[in-house]
């Protein structure tokens, strides 16, 4: 929790004080679905998702096409597997990763707002439920899922004044766990109101 504050203060500060004026916030959610992709995600199939946030984005200097553009994102991902795996042994199960996630974008705005850059998540909550089992596990627990996820995000999106409309998706590049070929991946429509 640590790294993610210390991350956040330096992409707030790395933007500075004197771009104030500037600042445009927004307030987003979106609604979708995620998955795992790699090599061991055999019997693994989607599960819904959804995300709430707040954003910041500063243009880059005379210019009102391309900006900057991050935030703090409360995001869930995970999947449902129904089969045997090579490196996951149980039948039935659902696996729900709850994230604080950094988005680091680069945005232009050509009529449509393209945006894309890496991004940094730490594993807050989550619980793994198993049929047949009445307890349901922490996803990251003592021999859950590691909290760390990075990797990159891209989106798409049309503005209709203060409101803003689109897709997203986030590929991960960190397995969600040791000894796994296995990543995050996660497809969002999402919906904002910029202040």
């Amino acid at each position: 929790m640590k790294k993610l504050a210390f991350f956040i203060l330096l992409s707030l500060v790395t933007l500075g004080v004197s771009a104030q004026s500037n600042l445009k916030w927004n307030v987003n959610a979106g609604i979708g679905m995620s998955n795992w992709y790699g090599d061991d995600t055999d019997g693994t199939d989607a599960k819904f998702a959804y995300k709430v946030g707040i954003g910041l984005e500063v243009p880059f200097a005379n210019t009102n096409v391309w900006s900057f553009q991050t935030g703090l994102n409360f995001i869930s991902k995970g999947v449902k597997g129904n089969g045997v795996t090579d490196a996951w042994d149980v039948v039935d199960v659902t696996i729900n990763q709850l994230y604080l996630e950094l988005p680091l974008n680069t945005a232009s705005n050509f009529d449509l707002l393209f945006k894309g850059g890496p991004y940094l998540a730490y594993g807050v909550g989550g619980k793994t439920k198993i049929d047949g089992v009445s307890e349901k596990a922490d996803t990251f627990g003592d021999d859950g899922l590691k909290r760390f996820d990075a990797g990159l995000g891209l989106g798409v999106a049309f503005e209709f004044g203060k409101i803003v409309v689109g897709v997203e998706t986030g590929t991960s590049f960190t397995k969600v766990a040791s000894g796994a070929s296995a990543y995050n991946l996660s497809a969002l429509a999402t919906i904002g109101y910029k202040f």
